[in-house]
């Protein structure tokens, strides 16, 4: 009997953290989203919001502390890789 196709997980799936001085930046290792965690201190407030951004055309996907956006992975066609 053929094995069911693995089911493809609709949550992200976050990559290394790239860390500057007032913001966090991951990108989905799954779809072109980027999550960017922002961190700022005001006197004796400190402020933290999260945006999501889309990687190709850095358009805002969802503003500060929005619901994370759905994860829609990217089908990348065997023959391009192959050709890489």
């Amino acid at each position: 009997m053929p094995k069911a196709p693995k089911k493809i997980s609709m949550r992200h799936s976050w990559g290394e953290p790239n860390r500057l001085q007032f913001k966090t930046e991951r990108q989905c290792l799954k779809c072109p989203i980027v999550k960017v965690t922002h961190h700022q201190s005001e006197g004796p407030f400190e402020r933290h919001w999260t945006e999501f951004w889309h990687a190709e055309t850095l358009e805002m996907v969802a503003g500060a502390d929005a619901p994370t956006p759905k994860c829609e992975p990217v089908q990348t066609d065997v023959a391009q890789r192959e050709a890489a």
